[in-house]
């Protein structure tokens, strides 16, 4: 089902179009105008915004129904009420318009009432429908099964969570093949859905992980305004969205993407801001602007020391290390290079050390491997080697091939220094037969082949390996 308020569409496009502003309703194909201050557009118009703020139930009441002014009446009686509520029925059956049901429980004019199909929306659909009727539809009676029945409905959502950080985790185990998302409440299914994105983008999907993010925001929209979460979630899909703009390079629409999240959040939620500053200062420190990038960063941790959030707060170390790093790079005098790559390491060091010692950010080996680099750079063979290996395993186990193929690059590139080559080619030849993506084995073997090629060229090199991995998030 489609609900509408924009007239450009032609109506045999919808299954059902309801437009509040002029009248028009149509159920497929078949229009008709009704008065804009008719009964029969008021009920259309509270069953419908019931449904999209409970998918799952949807049910209006015959008093609800009468507290709207269209039906409103000082002499007319409950009982007159729930014979002009079931006539109102009967006569929009008639002109085309069944979309009304009642739960079949009690008579057909004592209700409950509600909309027989679940509405997708747009924001400004569902803002037109909650600006005609604000108080009407009150919250539904919560008792404790019901609650109960909603944790658990949400556990798919908690759980992709709560896995995503597991030392032991694997980057599927979070994906639940088998959920029903037509049945869970729409915060739940946003949840879940940007989970997903998440998921996806680690494997380098990236076409599922744009239609999860669409799906996700989906379900946001259904959440209605004023609700707590919404303002949260719909800047998480913007944020999504503009990490996987980040990850294939698109600089300009990844900071689209930022301004957007926190357009949507307006500062209410202080981990998810948090969030958005740090991917803000990730794109500002790619552009080379590190003072800007350095006050996002601040401000990031202060929002995430707040929360006590140390998932988030030990990724400011490594964020830092990568900065520090990048400036290195811009440092011409060679002994300022090698302390700005001393402090870098440090604070990559002091990420990893507590991530460890707190059980947090175990779902990826980036900071390692950015270790690994440096340690090489600095001609500390031992630690370098000894930081690749751990970080090899690691994805390896998590099947997260990205990062694999990146620390087992390093390897290859630490062995060929070192000119050890039939301990590399052994390497290779290990990591070629256990790895069955076609796109990373391509890339692994080019650049085996490179790296082959350089230290022919000049023996004793320590190769060139990408500063980052095709997917994977620095």
């Amino acid at each position: 089902m489609t609900l509408l308020t924009d007239l450009g569409r032609r109506v045999d496009e919808a299954e059902f179009l309801l437009d509040m502003d002029s009248g028009r309703v149509a159920r497929c194909g078949k229009a008709i105008n009704l008065k804009t201050r008719s009964k029969g557009l008021a009920l259309l118009g509270i069953d419908t915004l019931a449904r999209l703020r409970n998918p799952e139930s949807g049910w209006v009441t015959f008093e609800q129904i009468g507290s709207l002014p269209e039906w409103a009446s000082t002499n007319c009686t409950a009982e007159s009420l729930r014979r002009q509520i079931r006539r109102e029925v009967e006569k929009l059956a008639g002109l085309g318009l069944d979309v009304i049901e009642t739960d079949g429980v009690r008579s057909a004019c004592r209700g409950p009432f509600r909309l027989k199909m679940i509405p997708t929306v747009n924001s400004k659909d569902i803002s037109v429908l909650e600006a005609r009727f604000p108080g009407e539809i009150a919250e539904p009676r919560r008792s404790p099964a019901e609650l109960f029945e909603w944790l658990e409905s949400a556990k798919p959502a908690w759980r992709s969570a709560s896995r995503f950080d597991r030392p032991k985790e694997r980057l599927g185990d979070s994906m639940e093949g088998s959920i029903d998302h037509g049945r869970l409440e729409p915060i739940v299914s946003a949840m879940i859905f940007l989970q997903h994105a998440r998921r996806y983008r680690d494997l380098r999907k990236r076409h599922l992980a744009r239609q999860s993010i669409a799906r996700a925001y989906e379900s946001v929209l259904k959440i209605r305004a004023s609700h707590p979460a919404r303002a949260s979630l719909e800047a998480s899909c913007h944020l999504q969205k503009a990490w996987l703009e980040y990850c294939w390079e698109d600089y300009e629409l990844a900071e689209l993407g930022v301004f957007n999240a926190l357009k949507a959040l307006g500062g209410r939620d202080l981990r998810v801001l948090g969030q958005i500053l740090s991917l803000r200062s990730i794109i500002k420190r790619t552009r080379r602007q590190y003072h800007e990038a350095l006050e996002d960063l601040r401000m990031a941790s202060e929002c995430w020391l707040a929360e006590a959030d140390l998932y988030n707060l030990f990724s400011v170390y490594h964020n830092l290390g990568a900065l520090v790093e990048q400036q290195a790079e811009d440092e011409q005098d060679q002994v300022q290079r090698i302390q700005l790559l001393g402090q870098a390491i440090e604070y990559y060091r002091k990420s990893c050390v507590y991530c460890f010692d707190n059980g947090v950010g175990q779902n990826t080996i980036v900071t390692r491997m950015k270790l690994a680099s440096l340690y090489g750079r600095v001609g500390n063979f031992k630690d370098a080697m000894e930081q690749s290996d751990v970080g090899y395993k690691e994805a390896f186990k998590k099947e997260n091939w990205a990062e694999a193929a990146w620390a087992h690059s390093h390897v290859i590139r630490l062995l060929l220094w070192k000119e050890m080559y039939p301990d590399a080619e052994a390497r290779q030849m290990e990591f070629m037969n256990n790895v069955s993506s076609s796109e990373i084995l391509s890339a692994v073997d080019d650049l085996y082949t490179e790296m082959l090629r350089q230290v022919r060229r000049s023996p004793g090199c320590l190769p060139s390996v990408p500063l980052r991995w095709p997917g994977v998030e620095l």
